[in-house]
Formats: C-alpha cells, structure tokens, sequence
C-alpha cells in the first residue's frame, strides 16, 4: 500500500489504472447519493482520491502499490503488469 503525497507519475499511473475496465475502480462512498454517469469514480490527485461530484468531500488517502507503477500496459483487451518492481507477482496474478 502507498500512501500520499503522490507524485505527478504516480498520479497519471493511479488515473490510467482507473479507467482501465480490469479490476473495479475505487469509488466514492457516498457514489449513490450522487447520480452520476460515471458511477462516482475517484481521480487521483497529489493529494489522494478525490470524488468527481462537484460538493463531495470524500477523499481516499491509499492506493494499491502496483496501480501507482507506470509500467503497466493495455494488451489484448486486458492490462498485464511487468511488475518489474515487485517481486513474487506476474501479469497472470493481476
């Protein structure tokens, strides 16, 4: 688990991974009270997750340390990982 302040490559990794369709996104805790057509996905910042919705205050301040590793790639309609960083994990674990 990394915590923040993330950096701006952490961040644009953190994004990319939510948008990828692989694993469920982290999103916002109150996402059914705001109706939103995104289902409330959170977007990565320096300073954490925040929610979308304009007057929600909700942030997240984790992430998964494999989602905030750049080197991950689109391939065949799914995201494999070089992991290259962190041991013990192959694209067949994700």
């Amino acid at each position: 688990m990394i915590t923040i302040p993330w950096t701006d490559e952490q961040v644009a990794a953190l994004n990319g991974f939510q948008r990828a369709n692989v694993f469920h996104p982290f999103t916002c805790e109150y996402r059914s009270d705001h109706n939103m057509a995104d289902g409330g996905i959170l977007v990565a910042t320096t300073g954490g997750f925040v929610c979308p919705y304009p007057s929600c205050e909700y942030t997240q301040h984790w992430a998964h340390e494999l989602m905030a590793d750049p080197h991950w790639i689109e391939c065949r309609g799914g995201i494999y990982h070089t992991m290259a960083n962190v041991k013990g994990v192959s694209e067949y674990d994700l």
